[in-house]
């Protein structure tokens, strides 16, 4: 992850197919008692906000797979994931934060989610007909 953080600002259409396959990684990645290093949540991270800008770049897109079993995504759906990753990592984070050994390592990680999530309220204020995602955002 960390080698390819920044892969998907590089402006590839044909990069787009291999979205499917990182947000299974990222899922794994950015979940509870996960035990990859910051170093490599912290480049999960940076994937997901160079991701968020594609479902408003390339909103007719369809991304096929290159994997047998997983299905096509739509840019709809890509938003959708990308808002369940990030909402997940966050309440995780909450989780841990009794722990203040795992708060002060992870706070790096936590920047760049509250980033993330900064930029989905602003695409959610923006885009009117998507403002229910705005409430479960301020929820948190």
């Amino acid at each position: 992850m960390r080698k390819t953080k920044y892969i998907f600002s590089l402006d590839y259409k044909g990069l787009l197919v291999l979205i499917p396959i990182y947000f299974l990684h990222l899922q794994e990645i950015l979940k509870l008692n996960s035990s990859f290093e910051d170093k490599v949540k912290s480049a999960a991270m940076s994937i997901i906000g160079s991701l968020l800008c594609l479902p408003d770049r390339f909103s007719n897109y369809k991304i096929t797979s290159i994997v047998k079993g997983i299905p096509k995504m739509e840019m709809e759906e890509i938003r959708e994931k990308l808002q369940e990753i990030l909402w997940t990592f966050i309440e995780t984070f909450k989780v841990n934060m009794t722990s203040p050994t795992t708060a002060a390592s992870s706070a790096k990680v936590m920047r760049k989610a509250v980033c993330c999530a900064n930029i989905m309220i602003y695409q959610e204020a923006v885009n009117t007909n998507r403002q229910p995602y705005i409430l479960k955002v301020i929820s948190l």
